[in-house]
């Protein structure tokens, strides 16, 4: 199952990587900032496709991503469904 689906995109909030959360600052992980970055060049990229790029599991991509969605980094637009 991809990230996204073909009416599916993920946008990615403007800004940089770091978040400013009830006056504490949030870094990402270098890992997560790698995927951040596939997904700003390409915004219809599949987990699968990630998986592939920084060979690692599909599985710790969905929780690199699960990661960014709730730091409010990137966010789903559309339906959940493909």
């Amino acid at each position: 199952m991809g990230v996204l689906s073909k009416t599916t995109q993920v946008k990615a909030t403007e800004g940089t990587t770091e978040r400013t959360i009830g006056g504490q600052i949030e870094i990402l992980t270098d890992r997560q900032k790698e995927v951040f970055k596939l997904i700003k060049e390409d915004h219809k990229i599949t987990r699968k496709e990630i998986s592939n790029k920084l060979g690692i599991a599909e599985s710790a991509v969905q929780k690199h991503l699960k990661a960014l969605k709730d730091t409010k980094v990137i966010e789903r637009v559309g339906t959940k469904k493909g």
